[in-house]
């Protein structure tokens, strides 16, 4: 196996970025006050930009997670963007109804800006991690799917692509869980989730990065750089309801061509429509027909991709894999919406 790389649920930062930030987090201890408004109770968890630490509001005693970011200009830029986008998505949503992590406010500390959060609980990798990768049970996907395309419908509606779904990226509510001895593995008492870093989230009308998604989740749009939009996070879901069922991820590779050919192996050749006008750092792995034409860089990626199973084999079930297949078109308008993926009959399957 390729092992896919471990992120933090709380990643801070956007693939594809060149720029080299300081790693100066800021520095904390239990009992500490963030100005006069909250009292750092744990650490939750870092990224590139910032530390988020569970923190106790002073004047109302409610629980928190506070994002305190780098005291450097291109962290603090990024992380206004963040709460910029997400208060137009809670103005859109004002009764919390679509699964996004609400924002609190901001303030100033030291020098560092900060974003209070609703606190939640650990992520949907988090638990795949504690139960050493083995997938989660049907009527888990179930509840967790409809959940995730209530809020995708929510963000098409407002012509917002989230761009970095994975499984780091949805958190449950809360984190009780119970230990199941038949099958020695951890369930959520509740499936409630919620997505969360809206970092990268881009609006339609909005500037759109050539290089979006954590590697694993990239749409085939995305890496042969033909333009992208809330189709993409269609695709991303598609490859993380298969880990979800799984325990790993579906396209383990960190390059494009590896990550090319094996989408081939398992879902067919790629269109020539997608593949006729290339840039020039993609073209050579294409012959004259436009055509894949794919010669490993090491002997571990050919002998992966040679015995990775197709998705039938992949996903017994059929109207899982049928409804999984709905999401991996190579072609995102022959994708399936997030307002038809909810009518499918895998969501009335009782489990």
């Amino acid at each position: 196996m390729l092992p896919k790389t471990p992120t933090t649920a709380t990643s801070l930062s956007r693939e594809g970025s060149t720029e080299e930030v300081p790693e100066e987090h800021i520095q904390w201890r239990v009992g500490q006050t963030l100005g006069d408004r909250f009292v750092v109770h744990s650490f939750l968890g870092e990224g590139t930009f910032g530390r988020v630490l569970e923190a106790k509001e002073t004047k109302s005693n409610t629980v928190r997670a506070v994002k305190v970011v780098k005291p450097y200009a291109q962290c603090i830029k990024e992380a206004k963007i963040e709460a910029k986008i997400l208060q137009k998505v809670q103005e859109s949503d004002p009764y919390n109804e679509f699964h996004i992590l609400r924002l609190v406010d901001t303030f100033s500390f030291n020098k560092h800006f900060c974003l209070v959060f609703e606190r939640l609980g650990k992520s949907l990798y988090d638990l795949l991690e504690r139960n050493r990768f083995k997938g989660f049970q049907l009527a888990d996907i179930q509840s967790f799917a409809v959940q995730i395309l209530e809020s995708l419908s929510f963000m098409s509606s407002i012509g917002l692509t989230h761009t970095d779904l994975k499984p780091e990226n949805i958190l449950f509510v809360n984190d009780n869980f119970r230990y199941c001895s038949r099958t020695r593995l951890y369930r959520p008492v509740s499936t409630e989730i919620k997505i969360i870093d809206f970092g990268g989230a881009t609006f339609e009308d909005e500037h759109h990065s050539s290089v979006i998604n954590t590697r694993h989740y990239r749409a085939p749009e995305v890496i042969l750089q033909q333009g992208w939009g809330t189709q993409s996070d269609m695709w991303s879901i598609g490859c993380i309801l298969v880990e979800l069922y799984t325990g790993e991820p579906l396209f383990p590779f960190h390059n494009d061509y590896a990550h090319l050919a094996l989408m081939e192996k398992l879902l067919g050749r790629i269109p020539v429509k997608m593949t006729r006008n290339l840039p020039y750092s993609l073209k050579r792995y294409f012959n004259d027909k436009n055509q894949l034409v794919f010669s490993a860089e090491s002997e571990a990626e050919e002998n992966y991709i040679k015995k990775s199973l197709y998705l039938e084999e992949l996903i017994p079930e059929n109207d899982f894999r049928d409804f999984i297949a709905e999401f991996l078109k190579f072609i995102p308008e022959r994708r399936i919406t997030p307002a038809e993926a909810l009518n499918h009959r895998f969501l009335s399957n009782n489990y």
